[in-house]
């Protein structure tokens, strides 16, 4: 029978009764807490990842999208398709930069004090944006810079 103790709960998975604190919590599930246990779920997704990995890649990228910024992939694809499919500052179709599992993908900008997303980047004009701190006066003092040796 395996774990012999207060409300055990049994494991979906190995069949195996185990402590309520072997079992991820969980706020819609049936008793607050998923069916199977950690280690059963550690192994599941392993494997999952191991032979889906684009699937697990686009599952874990639409998770960011909707964590980090509250936008769907659908939000990302309207917006990226309202900018002509480029950057928006530098109009490059290229996102550039590191290509992950799901491909290259463009940068999700947004002001760092409101949180309001602003665009999406290529990784070059993601990485200046960060450089010059998101200040205004500097940018423009670096626009005037370029100018001059023109």
């Amino acid at each position: 029978m395996g774990y012999v103790g207060k409300d055990p709960k049994k494991c979906i998975t190995c069949k195996q009764y185990k402590a309520r604190s072997e079992f991820s919590k969980h706020a819609k599930a049936v008793g607050g807490v998923l069916s199977s246990c950690k280690s059963c779920s550690c192994k599941l997704s392993k494997a999952r990842r191991d032979t889906e990995p684009l699937t697990q890649a686009k599952i874990n990228r639409r998770s960011k999208l909707k964590r980090t910024y509250g936008m769907s992939e659908l939000d990302y694809d309207t917006m990226l398709a309202a900018q002509n499919m480029g950057c928006a500052i530098c109009g490059s179709p290229d996102p550039g930069g590191k290509v992950g599992r799901c491909g290259p993908v463009f940068h999700v900008d947004h002001c760092h004090k409101s949180n309001q997303i602003r665009g999406l980047l290529c990784h070059y004009c993601n990485i200046g944006l960060g450089h010059f701190r998101d200040d205004i006066l500097t940018l423009a003092r670096a626009i005037t810079y370029v100018e001059r040796s023109r």
